[in-house]
């Protein structure tokens, strides 16, 4: 328990540290470039620099987010609520806000989930582990690749089902996806980063929900990660 809480700490202080300073990076060079009163820039030069604050932002944010749930769940803090959920909805609202970042690698993403199926579960943790899930499977999806949502309930639980065709995961990192101890973290097919924390925050919050997330992979032909949770 001790080396798992040490391992906690360590992750959280590197994030802080690490990840969180290279958007700062990013927007301290953005600005002081703006800033310049010698500066003509072009109309394409600035939408240039205003998609490079904006990708950044929300990004950050997105780390913020995950950073605040995860912190509260280590204190356990998470106040569990439930409530009807339309899963179809929800699930295309989470894509409508990662379409750009899709759109940017041609990527197809396809969602096939009945328009009436409902569950009940909490919606805060349902959308911070989907927006995980599917904003990794756009990272590492070559482009002109393919997403696919789909979800089927039966008798007592519904699966929930993310599947790509990116470069998939060998089997030696597959035990360490959900694991705090192990400092996991792959570059994207666009050289996009990562902090290693998306995942086990996607497996803590389900959990907590009283759901499982499980992952089948291989490498060249894709991930899926299925989730259950109770009906």
């Amino acid at each position: 328990k001790l080396q798992k809480l040490n391992a906690v700490k360590d992750k959280f202080f590197r994030i802080i540290s690490h990840d969180l300073k290279s958007p700062f990076n990013a927007f301290i060079n953005i600005s002081e470039t703006l800033s310049d009163p010698n500066l003509n820039l072009s109309k394409d030069k600035v939408q240039y620099f205003a998609n490079s604050i904006n990708k950044t932002a929300k990004s950050s944010y997105d780390l913020f987010k995950n950073l605040l749930l995860w912190s509260m769940s280590q204190r356990e803090d998470i106040e569990i609520i439930k409530e009807d959920i339309n899963l179809n909805t929800l699930v295309n609202e989470t894509v409508e806000i990662l379409k750009t970042q899709a759109n940017e690698k041609n990527i197809e993403i396809s969602v096939d989930i009945n328009p009436e199926m409902k569950i009940v579960s909490d919606r805060n943790i349902l959308e911070t582990v989907l927006r995980n899930l599917i904003s990794n499977a756009i990272k590492f999806t070559p482009k002109d690749g393919q997403i696919s949502i789909s979800a089927d309930s039966k008798e007592n639980e519904t699966l929930l089902s993310v599947k790509d065709t990116g470069i998939g995961i060998n089997k030696a990192d597959l035990e360490k996806l959900f694991k705090p101890e192990f400092h996991h973290t792959t570059v994207g097919t666009n050289n996009e980063k990562g902090t290693g924390l998306g995942l086990i925050l996607c497996k803590e919050s389900i959990e907590k929900a009283g759901g499982t997330i499980t992952v089948e992979s291989e490498l060249n032909k894709g991930s899926e990660f299925k989730i259950v949770l109770p009906c």
